[in-house]
């Protein structure tokens, strides 16, 4: 499949981030990575792969924002939503990605008030994963962007085009998760530092 929203505008998304953010002159009090994986649909090989290292050579990882699938306003069943994207993060309810994820809605609310953080309290989508599955797994704070609604005749298809995306709201996917990539504090994980 062309592969153009899943995951083309998580990669673009990604990719624009570490941009703007190279350019922007701010010295952030922790490094920011921005990276893409690979393999996640041959079970999350590259997450894995990265968050295994991380825990092996005790790098610290005080969060990671995934971002698959998060630049079509347009449902499959024709609704439009162009306003609001779903934040997943695994529990319980205290849990580190949990509190990342409040701390992205509290903080998108306040610099993108235009659009809103819908906070998923689970991992995923039922039946569906993302690579932030794999930094959970090994206790990362870790949190899967979604677009608000999903058209899934675009996704694995040759449908999977251009003319499924909606770039006016693949930016606003991007000044949120710039908000809470600058802003976020340090949330400690049990395998931070």
């Amino acid at each position: 499949a062309p592969g153009v929203n899943d995951d083309g505008s998580g990669t673009a998304l990604t990719i624009e981030l570490a941009r703007v953010f190279s350019q922007s002159g701010i010295d952030f009090d922790a490094t920011l990575v921005f990276m893409c994986h690979v393999g996640e649909e041959q079970g999350l090989v590259g997450a894995r792969l990265h968050a295994q290292k991380a825990v092996a050579e005790k790098i610290p990882i005080e969060a990671v924002l995934n971002n698959d699938i998060v630049g079509n306003d347009r449902g499959g069943n024709g609704i439009i939503d162009g306003a609001t994207i779903r934040v997943y993060a695994e529990g319980p309810e205290d849990s580190p990605s949990r509190s990342l994820a409040r701390f992205i809605e509290r903080w998108g609310g306040r610099y993108v008030p235009s659009h809103k953080v819908r906070p998923m309290a689970r991992p995923d989508r039922f039946g569906r994963g993302g690579d932030h599955s794999a930094y959970n797994q090994l206790g990362f704070a870790a949190v899967g962007f979604r677009e608000a609604r999903e058209n899934f005749t675009r996704q694995h298809a040759v449908r999977d085009t251009f003319e499924g995306l909606s770039l006016p709201y693949l930016a606003q996917n991007a000044r949120e998760n710039t908000a809470s990539a600058a802003t976020v504090p340090t949330i400690r994980s049990p395998r931070g530092s």
